[in-house]
């Protein structure tokens, strides 16, 4: 399993995804975050988020506007600028696939910890329905993050080592296109 996803979904914090096209039909169907939305100056530009207030002062869920590029990137960006916590993320106004959100969840959780301690936990995220989690967990798992652990190596810290073939074959092999 991934420290960046889980299944338990209690206390999860919900994202509700929304495009600057489809903001007004949100706010229509809840209006009492309009109010807020307007002084916070959110306008559902790509990439950005704003927290909606619960009754009790703490956040009720979050508003986010999918990044702009790869689908695979739309919500990449979440896991480091989110407070350390559980979110759940809605169905709503995005392109990217359960799978994709999954994959970009834990690339943009990702830090190289081999020589430097990170300064917090990424944000974790509850495993989008009908996401194929072992594909995930297969590419994102093995050898320090997959390829992009072998990225940060230095070489001469996996030279001679006989695993450096074996990770080369590894990443060459999970660099296949998502189901």
């Amino acid at each position: 399993m991934s420290k960046f996803l889980t299944s338990d979904r209690s206390g999860a914090i919900p994202i509700n995804p929304v495009r600057a096209a489809a903001l007004p039909a949100f706010l229509d169907r809840h209006p009492r975050y309009r109010e807020w939305l307007s002084r916070t100056g959110f306008k559902a530009e790509p990439g950005t988020f704003a927290f909606l207030p619960g009754g009790d002062g703490r956040p009720e869920a979050i508003v986010a506007s999918p990044a702009e590029g790869a689908p695979v990137y739309a919500f990449a960006g979440l896991p480091m600028a989110l407070p350390e916590g559980r979110y759940v993320l809605e169905a709503g106004n995005h392109d990217a696939s359960p799978t994709d959100v999954a994959l970009g969840w834990t690339l943009g959780g990702y830090e190289f910890t081999a020589y430097k301690e990170s300064k917090r936990a990424p944000a974790t995220l509850v495993w989008p329905a009908n996401a194929d989690g072992a594909w995930c967990v297969t590419v994102m798992s093995p050898f320090g993050n997959g390829p992009r652990g072998l990225i940060f190596h230095p070489t001469t810290v996996m030279l001679p080592e006989p695993s450096f073939l074996a990770r080369v074959s590894f990443c060459r092999s999970a660099m296949l296109p998502s189901p």
